[in-house]
């Protein structure tokens, strides 16, 4: 029962930050440094990625990697509808990368399999 109990709130955890994740990086992937040079997509890319890595290295199972793998999904899929004509995400090349790189990445170090380092 005490696994059971700890996979649920590790999930729980993931969830939380994968809304916080998906949130600052939708403020801030339209942010350039200069022309041609996206540094806010670098930056909610490399943060997607980071926060991924931490959750699944620290796992004993995939859930909870999953878990926020979805939950950015679905963040980044709501943050993206326009329901109060303020479009967050919009349709250039800066938003589909932000859309689809997160989720991919989320995904991708989800089902990535978990490596063992013999020390």
């Amino acid at each position: 029962m005490a696994k059971a109990s700890k996979r649920i709130f590790s999930s729980l955890g993931a969830v939380f930050v994968a809304a916080l994740v998906a949130v600052v990086g939708t403020v801030q992937h339209q942010t350039q440094l200069g022309p041609g040079t996206p540094l806010g997509l670098i930056f909610g890319l490399s943060l997607v990625f980071m926060a991924a890595a931490f959750i699944r290295d620290r796992s004993r199972s995939k859930w909870p990697a999953l878990s926020y793998a979805m939950a950015l999904a679905m963040t980044v899929f709501l943050i993206g509808q326009n329901l109060s004509d303020d479009i967050l995400i919009p349709g250039n090349d800066l938003g589909l990368l932000w859309s689809y790189g997160s989720i991919g990445i989320a995904m991708l170090v989800a089902l990535w399999p978990k490596l063992k380092i013999k020390s």
